[in-house]
């Protein structure tokens, strides 16, 4: 295991530190893509990808991710640990090493 990588995925974040002490999920993307009662939304590509193809980041822990789509493919990889996505209604468990290709417009969480 690369120990740099392993020390900058396993240090928390700012927005993770906020997710374990209020047990709330908190946004890492910009408010403008989420409707005014977010019970599900889309997040929009122009976000994700100004001048370039792929966008990698690092998903915060601690809180469940709200459901949502969006009208680009997702790739998960699991570093470490083990997380349950639930795809279009149907539940994923996902552990350490395990990668998950999500298509375009499903619904996720």
């Amino acid at each position: 295991m690369d120990e740099t990588l392993a020390t900058f995925l396993k240090q928390e974040t700012p927005i993770e530190t906020l997710q374990r002490t209020s047990h709330r999920f908190v946004p890492d993307f910009p408010t403008a893509t989420v409707p005014e009662s977010p019970a599900e939304f889309k997040l929009e590509s122009q976000y994700f990808f100004k001048n370039k193809d792929i966008y990698i980041n690092k998903h915060n822990r601690y809180a469940a991710y709200p459901k949502h789509s969006h009208d680009f493919m997702e790739l998960n990889y699991i570093y470490s640990g083990e997380c349950t996505e639930i795809i279009d209604g149907q539940k994923v468990h996902l552990k350490q090493h395990d990668i998950l290709l999500i298509d375009i417009g499903s619904e996720h969480s």
